[in-house]
């Protein structure tokens, strides 16, 4: 049986170029919102969380920043049997991601006879772009537009930011779209957006006039932690119960909460709504090991027989 299933484009998308015909049902879709106890949120705002962290645990993304063991997601990578490719960390993907990726698919035709699907960083493509799409018609039928003022997520490729942005836009919503970068800066995020709008024949729409990109809170870069970050995700998962990866959301929400207490003014309501995008298996890179051991060993008692207390 064929695991192509048509995909059904929204009414307000259609006249969108490179619509795709098919899809294939990977992600749970329907995932909750419910309110979300921030730590340190000004009293003022409410915010809530989208749970796309919910979609399926295997299918977080493969953000994990170890060396190439068995940690984090490579450890999934490893029980299904994949063939890894290393390249070098900071390969642009113009120049060296993307002709390898194309030299691998040559060879593996040649060898296999099967073709390869080049997968562009973070899926951020005019493709890819309907995927969030897909999530915004999701939003919408969850009440996005009578129970929200905004709506934040972290950017990291560009594909959420520009997915939900255009998507904003094309259904004349009034939410304001904010996106928290956790790599590179606000020119090129701006250009790649510019780039995707007009691939997708919305040339006359510019970047800076639907979407609010945050810069300020990728702290030592792409894939590294703070002592702050990491104890701040800690933090979050005692008093939440929701669990931020030190990659993504965990840099989004810490932004997201210091822009509610220093600059309050970017946001147009105080109804927020947080996208939890997922990434869970990046807890488990060992980045969280000795916060976790100096914040919990307080917590590990020793019992040793079931006549005596507790130590």
């Amino acid at each position: 049986m064929s695991k192509l299933l048509p995909y059904v484009c929204p009414k307000w998308a259609q006249n969108l170029n490179h619509i795709p015909k098919y899809r294939i049902q990977l992600a749970n879709p329907d995932t909750p919102i419910h309110r979300w106890s921030l730590p340190g949120t000004p009293s003022k705002f409410e915010v809530s969380i989208k749970r796309d962290d919910m979609t399926g645990s295997t299918l977080s993304g493969n953000k994990d920043q170890s060396k190439i063991g068995s940690e984090g997601n490579l450890l999934l990578d490893r029980l299904c049997g994949s063939n890894m490719y290393i390249v070098p960390r900071k390969s642009p993907y113009e120049t060296e991601l993307k002709p390898r990726m194309e030299t691998l698919a040559k060879k593996l035709r040649e060898e296999t006879g099967k073709e390869a699907y080049l997968v562009p960083v973070g899926g951020s493509n005019s493709v890819g772009l309907f995927g969030y799409i897909t999530v915004f018609e999701e939003l919408i039928s969850q009440g996005l537009f009578d129970q929200f003022d905004d709506i934040v997520f972290a950017c990291g490729s560009g594909g959420t930011a520009a997915g939900l942005a255009i998507s904003n836009h094309l259904t004349g919503s009034r939410i304001r779209c904010h996106a928290i970068i956790v790599c590179d800066d606000k020119a090129y995020f701006t250009d790649h957006i510019n780039q995707t709008l007009c691939s997708v024949g919305l040339d006359t729409v510019h970047c800076q006039d639907i979407l609010d990109i945050i810069e300020g809170h990728k702290g030592r870069g792409y894939g590294l932690s703070t002592s702050e970050e990491l104890e701040f995700i800690m933090n979050v998962s005692q008093q939440s119960g929701i669990m931020l990866d030190p990659v993504y959301s965990g840099k989004a929400a810490r932004g997201l909460m210091e822009e509610l207490r220093s600059n309050p003014d970017r946001f147009q309501g105080n109804r927020i709504l947080f996208l939890h995008t997922g990434g869970v298996f990046g807890m488990y890179d060992g980045s969280l090991d000795s916060v976790v051991k100096a914040e919990t060993k307080d917590l590990v008692h020793m019992w040793p027989s079931i006549d005596s207390s507790p130590e």
